[in-house]
């Protein structure tokens, strides 16, 4: 028993460096890094196009827009990396998840490091640096949540094309199609009587959610709680912590969905 664990765990560690050396190997992720970097330093005092006092406004289109279509390429990349050694690599690990978990810690935490090309050249004129810790910590949740539907898509999607379009496809609609919906529902009847039903298809929704959480959490907007339904003071006030569950819960959700599909993966 105890020899199998060892193995078992050897092979997981091989497997977290093979993971390593894919991301380091893909284009998605070097683009990603080097996108991130060239925004960084577009806001950073050398260029000076951001100003300092607006860092979170500046750092939005690529938390929102960038983000989450990368994730998702970079899940999708995850999974066909190896699409053809599934049934040895899984003879190997002690449980059926092992493989997927340790895809998906592996790219969430290197395409993290990644955003960190972004928010190091705009510590020297940041007005207060932790707010740039804390728009790091979302991303992370963010990057988690795409990179593990991104998985998802890998999974059910055999055909490598097929793959590629269908992630560009959901990350174009998850990120233009959440707000849409809000919109339009937030001018129905139905909803205008219901502001908790509303409300609550933004919190549900990863980019929509991470936008609001970004502008209460880390610019300290002023609200009125006693003006603001129950669901929506709670939210405002809990707004970090409310993006961790929620990460965390769509992350784990799309990981167990691709135990549905048949066969063994």
């Amino acid at each position: 028993m105890t020899d199998r664990i060892v193995v078992g765990w050897r092979f997981l560690v091989a497997l977290v460096c093979r993971e390593r050396q894919a991301v380091m190997a893909s284009r998605v992720s070097w683009s990603f890094g080097i996108g991130c970097l060239l925004w960084g330093l577009a806001g950073s005092p050398l260029f000076g196009i951001g100003r300092a006092d607006t860092v979170v406004w500046f750092l939005l289109p690529v938390l929102l827009y960038a983000v989450p279509p990368v994730a998702l390429l970079s899940g999708v990349v995850a999974w066909q990396g190896d699409a053809g050694e599934e049934e040895l690599i899984q003879t190997r690990l002690p449980s059926p998840l092992t493989r997927l978990l340790a895809k998906w810690v592996t790219w969430t935490l290197l395409l993290e490091l990644a955003t960190l090309c972004m928010l190091i050249p705009l510590l020297p004129s940041a007005v207060d640096p932790s707010a740039l810790l804390r728009i790091w910590l979302f991303a992370g949740g963010e990057i988690s949540v795409f990179v593990a539907f991104g998985l998802v898509i890998g999974r059910f999607c055999k055909d490598p094309l097929l793959a590629y379009s269908s992630s560009l496809i959901i990350g174009f609609l998850m990120v233009a199609g959440g707000g849409l919906v809000a919109y339009v529902a937030a001018w129905q009847p139905m909803i205008q009587r219901f502001p908790d039903l509303w409300t609550l298809i933004l919190m549900l929704h990863p980019v929509e959610s991470l936008r609001v959480c970004l502008v209460y959490s880390v610019e300290n907007l002023p609200f009125d709680a006693r003006t603001l339904p129950p669901i929506t003071s709670f939210w405002l006030q809990n707004s970090g912590l409310w993006y961790l569950g929620l990460s965390l819960t769509w992350s784990f959700v799309a990981l167990l969905v691709t135990r549905f599909k048949p066969g063994k993966p």
